[in-house]
């Protein structure tokens, strides 16, 4: 996590006097990429869930709306080992972001999908998937004539639903739930 806070810190502070010369244009298909830490996890009750903070990824893309709003598609990942234990959390997400200064670089972003979350030992799987909800906020600095530094902070979750071990239904109230700080390149 210190990591990746000190790359943030180095660069915004090269990023800054190159973004002026750039302003913020956003029109026709864009895609994404990021990378960073987070954590997903199972909530239900009987799930002791001890899953730890670690890699996540995202890819995106989609078309322009107009200045203030982008619509596309995003995948999210977040992988954990930990105790011989290994999980994963995933989710494909139809999303809207909202550029409430179209000038400005400040997005909020909204979408809904599907959620997967896979734990294995390599003896037994744990296994749950459903309808969810996404939330996040970033800020696209550019860094070129068509690029954008893409610090973000996503929210991830889902409704309720069945959570499956060796496939046999053990818990039908499970949630998924998924946290992101990552930073990413975003090509306009």
């Amino acid at each position: 996590m210190r990591r990746l806070t000190l790359v943030i810190c180095l660069l915004l502070a090269t990023v800054t006097p190159v973004t002026a010369q750039y302003p913020s244009v956003r029109q026709g298909f864009w895609y994404g990429f990021g990378f960073g830490v987070g954590k997903g996890q199972v909530h239900c009750s009987i799930c002791a869930d001890q899953s730890g903070t670690d890699l996540t990824a995202s890819l995106r893309a989609g078309g322009t709306l107009s200045k203030s709003w982008l619509l596309g598609g995003e995948f999210d990942f977040w992988t954990n080992s930990q105790d011989l234990v290994t999980r994963r959390s995933w989710s494909l997400s139809a999303v809207g972001l909202w550029y409430p200064w179209p000038a400005g670089g400040a997005y909020a972003k909204g979408g809904i999908g599907i959620t997967g979350y896979h734990a294995s030992d390599s003896v037994d799987v744990i296994t749950a998937s459903r309808l969810g909800l996404m939330l996040g906020v970033g800020y696209e600095w550019r860094i070129g004539k068509k690029y954008s530094l893409n610090p973000y902070f996503n929210y991830l979750y889902t409704l309720p639903g069945d959570l499956k071990f060796n496939e046999v239904v053990i818990a039908d109230d499970a949630r998924i739930s998924s946290l992101q700080l990552g930073v990413g390149l975003v090509i306009h």
